[in-house]
């Protein structure tokens, strides 16, 4: 059984021109600059990144994981997920995400999912599943740059960790301290504020919101000396 909320289309399904349902699996254990692992274009599927020998259209949890796979969203692509979740990390693969738009990332297992540009926002009004950011399992995501002020959710379930590097950080609008984000006394949601590592500003509502507990941990990092949020 898949573990987002939404429904989706079975039935492996590849972009070629028109905006296409279903599902595309990428599992062929590469990295950019191998074409397939480059993402600058619109996808109207479900994108899963999963290791060699995993197949969300076949078994889901992958009983046998082989050699983890490395995914480039770049400037240009356009997940719009219409069936799904727009993008889906799995097992112990990597999405590097340093443009473009997604309109739901899903992480997965032990999965990585690195963000230094680009936004998590609105890409089709048709797509069926919530924006935003869901961490789940073990897996690791670290936001230095992009927007991600148009984020509707941001979680973190199981004992998944997402670290948010940049500073001037607060929460509805009160300065907090780096370290783990805890959400104000009776509150089911919260809103971030501050500058990214990269410059960018964020305004990211976080919270548990589909599925509790959210039993992961948001820290704030700050960013290193000389970078760009900090000259």
């Amino acid at each position: 059984m898949h573990r987002y909320l939404p429904k989706i289309a079975f039935g492996l399904a590849l972009l070629v021109g028109a905006p296409t349902r279903g599902i595309t699996v990428i599992n062929n254990g590469l990295a950019p600059p191998e074409p397939e692992n480059v993402l600058e274009h619109f996808m109207g599927s479900s994108t899963h990144v999963q290791n060699v020998g995993c197949n969300v259209n076949v078994a889901d949890p992958c009983a046998a994981p082989g050699a983890p796979t490395t995914v480039d969203v770049r400037d240009f692509a356009a997940l719009a997920g219409l069936d799904g979740p727009a993008l889906a990390v799995h097992q112990s693969s990597t999405v590097e995400m340093i443009g473009g738009e997604v309109q739901t990332v899903y992480t997965f297992d032990s999965s990585t999912f690195e963000m230094s540009g680009g936004d998590i926002t609105l890409v089709a009004e048709l797509g069926d599943a919530p924006i935003g950011l869901f961490a789940d399992d073990s897996s690791t995501v670290t936001i230095r740059g992009g927007s991600v002020g148009a984020v509707d959710y941001m979680e973190a379930r199981g004992s998944s960790l997402v670290t948010i590097v940049g500073q001037n950080f607060a929460v509805n609008g009160t300065p907090v301290d780096f370290g783990i984000l805890g959400l104000p006394e009776g509150a089911a949601i919260a809103n971030l504020t501050g500058t990214l590592e990269s410059g960018d500003p964020i305004a990211a509502y976080y919270g548990c919101y589909l599925i509790a507990p959210c039993t992961g941990l948001i820290v704030l990092m700050p960013e290193p000396a000389g970078s760009s949020a900090a000259t």
